[in-house]
């Protein structure tokens, strides 16, 4: 009880601005006391730890687990899981400004350090509130909205803190929506390319590949399902949303049985480019259910698919959602971003209202949906541009973008260039997706392969993207 006393003491104190403004040593000497309360004691916890090197230091770092044969981490700081960065109380986090981002981009640098290949958690805390992100591979976002160390709110805080990290202590998946609100953007084309790809990757520490679910959550069209060579499912989804409402999607529960298998493993003649990836279809009788999806499932759980994702996570690296477009008027589109931890935007090159649509998404839309999960998510992802080509719409491409940033109110500005634009060489670019034709080509012959297996071009040119979530 002390320990919180002392925490909102400080942060209610500071809040009124004192005459003597706090600095970050001071607000330091609160973590230590905020670790120990989510059950990291002082001997896991080292302050001043180097990202980089010897150089680029993190203001805290901590481990979360201890063994009995491992020396104190305050002695020997090694592969640390928590990295802490601190901030003074006048540079405000609640209002999301400037101080916000800079913050939050300071943490992701800290996360691609050398040193910071094992950290899974990071915080940003500046006496007044917190927020902690998670780190996933090259991936990181927010998994708690921002939190109050104020007296009232104190208690709450840490028991979120102590539950959120308690969920990703099993190392669960990622779930990632492929989506924009327009469509004919290429996200199924995308969305089946990069599981794929990230299916022939290798987390950190780890000998075994991800292992990869896509999940066709556009039961109306069912395009990934037939890109996949696969029929639509006849009531699987369903099911499977119907069982977890029972609560019968225990730990032994058999997903197999609902779950396809899309490989061109031990096929002749022998494949160079070797993958597997499970499929959830689209599914017919969700497609008839239309708009009485929600009130169908909503006896128990308010996000049907996302309950059903969190449990497939345990067993998935990453959980790929091939989303419909009309976030207003599709339920399915709704469902797909509600259930994801991260949205991968996708935009279509020369196409103004594929922009402006998401733009419109991310300043109005957003929020709503951060309020009702109130866990942080669902986070947008930089937007990617696809079918980039060199010509003379290159630079209406990069007008449009400006325009469109320059149009909105400051509130929303800053998260409006986070989302479209990416440091390059100290000045502002673009996400791209080079045009290829290989990309979308999926010769439906036997083999049935898309052209990201079938092409080192196709490969090529999502190279920048996959580097997004893992080396």
């Amino acid at each position: 009880m002390k320990l919180l006393d002392d925490i909102s003491n400080k942060s209610d104190h500071w809040s009124n601005g004192p005459a003597d403004p706090p600095n970050e040593e001071m607000v330091g000497l609160l973590v230590p006391k905020i670790l120990l309360l989510i059950g990291i004691p002082d001997k896991e916890i080292s302050k001043s730890y180097p990202t980089t090197g010897r150089r680029d230091p993190v203001d805290y770092a901590a481990r979360l687990i201890s063994t009995e044969n491992s020396l104190e981490f305050s002695l020997q700081p090694k592969n640390p899981d928590l990295i802490i960065e601190i901030k003074r109380p006048s540079k405000t986090f609640i209002d999301k400004g400037k101080e916000y981002f800079k913050a939050v981009e300071q943490l992701n640098r800290y996360f691609a350090g050398s040193k910071c290949k094992s950290v899974r958690f990071g915080l940003i805390f500046n006496g007044l509130h917190l927020q902690l992100f998670r780190k996933h591979d090259q991936l990181s976002y927010p998994i708690t909205s921002i939190l109050s160390t104020r007296r009232e709110n104190i208690k709450k805080t840490i028991s979120i803190l102590k539950k959120r990290i308690e969920d990703f202590q099993d190392k669960r998946g990622s779930i990632i929506s492929v989506w924009n609100n327009k469509g004919g953007v290429g996200k199924t084309s995308i969305a089946q390319s990069l599981s794929i790809l990230l299916s022939r990757s290798k987390a950190f520490n780890r000998f075994d590949k991800n292992k990869i679910l896509v999940i066709d959550y556009d039961h109306n069209q069912g395009d990934l399902t037939n890109n996949c060579g696969l029929p639509i499912g006849d009531g699987i989804t369903k099911e499977l949303l119907e069982k977890d409402i029972k609560d019968e999607l225990t730990e032994e529960f058999d997903f197999d049985k609902y779950l396809s298998v899309f490989t061109n493993k031990n096929r002749k003649p022998k494949a160079n480019f070797e993958f597997e990836i499970k499929v959830l279809r689209a599914d017919s009788k969700l497609s008839k259910l239309g708009e009485k999806y929600s009130q169908y499932f909503s006896s128990k759980n308010k996000f049907p698919l996302r309950e059903l994702c969190l449990k497939l996570s345990k067993r998935f690296d990453y959980i790929i959602i091939d989303s419909p477009p009309n976030y207003e008027q599709s339920i399915f589109s709704k469902e797909s971003i509600m259930a994801s931890d991260c949205i991968l935007p996708i935009g279509l090159y020369a196409n103004k209202n594929s922009l402006i649509n998401f733009a419109k998404f991310a300043k109005n839309d957003i929020k709503d949906a951060q309020i009702a999960r109130f866990d942080g998510g669902p986070h947008i992802l930089g937007l990617w541009i696809n079918k980039w080509r060199r010509s003379w719409t290159e630079r209406y491409t990069r007008e449009c973008v400006q325009d469109i940033i320059e149009s909105t109110n400051k509130e929303d500005r800053l998260e409006l260039e986070r989302i479209f634009y990416k440091k390059f060489i100290r000045r502002l670019d673009l996400r791209k997706i080079t045009e290829r034709a290989e990309i979308a080509r999926c010769i439906m012959d036997s083999n049935g392969l898309p052209g990201v297996v079938r092409f080192n071009s196709a490969r090529v040119a999502l190279q920048s993207l996959l580097k997004e979530f893992v080396e």
